[in-house]
């Protein structure tokens, strides 16, 4: 049987929590890294991870409040997707993500956060 295995985080000023589903190893990764060093949760570091649909995804721990580890049992492993949607960026503060399109795969986002 496989697993559909999810990171679920409550975060300082956004209203619902944000869910991301991963792979097994950036579940467990990031388990162990916040059950190892509590530091990250009041730290200006990031946790960083990449979903299934491709999407790398970066969270400051200042901001972080509660992190739920879900693991569901699926039929069919969902590593296939593939996103298509535009990157969205949420800031301390907005109440909506600001989004920004790339056009094709060769392009990067590059993003400086300042706190």
């Amino acid at each position: 049987m496989a697993y559909q295995y999810l990171l679920n985080f409550l975060l300082r000023e956004h209203p619902e929590s944000i869910e991301f589903e991963v792979r097994e190893s950036h579940w467990l990764r990031v388990q162990e890294l916040l059950d190892h060093e509590p530091s990250f949760y009041s730290s200006k570091r990031f946790i960083v991870f990449d979903t299934v649909d491709g999407l790398a995804v970066a969270v400051g721990c200042a901001d972080v409040q509660l992190v739920r580890f879900l693991d569901n049992p699926v039929e069919f492993p969902s590593d296939q997707k593939h996103n298509e949607d535009n990157v969205r960026v949420w800031l301390r503060g907005r109440e909506e993500p600001i989004e920004i399109r790339i056009d094709d795969d060769t392009e990067s986002l590059a993003a400086f956060c300042v706190a």
